[in-house]
């Protein structure tokens, strides 16, 4: 039995038009945790706008939000698709036209999008028995020229490094987040970034399931030395020795599968950098003699440092988000 795009589409379709400010569509997408925006003019899809579109055509390059419309960096000439098309029908639209999303369209009113990543999931966990088999192969070629297969990527491999530019950082970082927790059960997750409870309640608001994670927080926020169901509240990044007994305790428990570290490269602003490189080496070691995954996001300002290279030459996997785009 074919399955219809209406029945894996998501219907939370959010949508602007083209006059409107580039900051007022940052602010829906922010209000509503979404990763796009159609646009729309009446009733016709005229365009669609991405927060790496966002990111990358003016934060980078310090324009101002206010000041520009969402016509000058939208994309357009948008490909859309009926609501009753097959998953194949999708499939065959975004290989023709290497797309990763399309609008859903009903007698030509807008009721959902349908991504790349959408139909891979619903294929690996769903429906794989009613979807042409040439046409997951199709789409999985699409995907793999855009993005980052980190399902694949993390089955394939033990250690794995991700660079990130500050500027995309948060966004970034939650999507190899939400990824990682689809592939791997029980993870822990180290962060020098922000505290515990900004990132449990970011991961939650993204959907991302928190319940199988236990949390080190080894930030600079202030606050007592604590410990929780599902965390513990370290002195901070300073002290490197309690990270990593920390990150032992729980490796001997043989409770996870998966760790997590936000990001290494930070504690370069606390420490001598042939410490850091000392502390990345024995981290890696215990993962590797525990057979744990390890998922290292590091920010590309650091890539030309001493860490970055032992790092990179201590994985098995290395990506540069920026250069990929998407993850599935």
């Amino acid at each position: 039995m074919a399955v219809l795009v209406k029945n894996e589409m998501n219907r939370n379709v959010k949508t602007l038009g083209p006059e409107d400010t580039v900051k007022h569509a940052a602010e829906k997408m922010s209000r509503y945790w979404m990763g796009s925006i159609v646009i729309v003019e009446g009733k016709k899809v005229v365009g669609i706008v991405t927060e790496r579109d966002i990111l990358s055509k003016l934060v980078l390059h310090g324009k101002n939000p206010s000041s520009i419309k969402i016509k000058e960096i939208m994309s357009g000439n948008v490909i859309t698709i009926e609501e009753n098309k097959t998953i194949e029908d999708a499939v065959k639209l975004m290989k023709a036209n290497d797309i990763k999303k399309l609008p859903v369209m009903n007698k030509g009113n807008l009721v959902g999008i349908i991504t790349t990543t959408d139909i891979i999931t619903a294929m690996d966990e769903e429906i794989k028995d009613g979807v042409n088999l040439e046409s997951y192969r199709d789409l999985k070629v699409l995907v793999r020229r855009h993005s980052i297969d980190l399902k694949s990527e993390t089955a394939k491999n033990q250690v794995l490094t991700f660079l990130m530019s500050n500027s995309l950082f948060p966004m970034d970082s939650i999507s190899v987040t939400k990824a990682v927790t689809r592939a791997i059960k029980n993870i822990i997750y180290v962060t020098v970034n922000k505290p515990y409870f900004s990132i449990i309640g970011t991961l939650k608001k993204k959907g991302i399931r928190t319940d199988s994670m236990y949390f080190i927080d080894a930030s600079s926020e202030e606050g007592d030395v604590s410990k929780g169901a599902n965390y513990e509240k370290l002195s901070g990044p300073s002290d490197m020795t309690e990270i990593i007994l920390s990150v032992d305790r729980c490796l001997k428990s043989k409770k996870f599968e998966g760790l997590i570290f936000d990001s290494i490269s930070t504690l370069l602003a606390y420490h001598d950098e042939e410490l850091v490189i000392r502390f990345a080496h024995s981290l890696v070691n215990k993962l590797r003699n525990t057979n744990v995954k390890g998922i290292f996001f590091c920010t590309k300002e650091d890539m030309k440092t001493n860490l970055m290279k032992n790092l990179n030459m201590l994985a098995d996997y290395s990506a540069d988000i920026d250069k990929r785009g998407e993850i599935v």
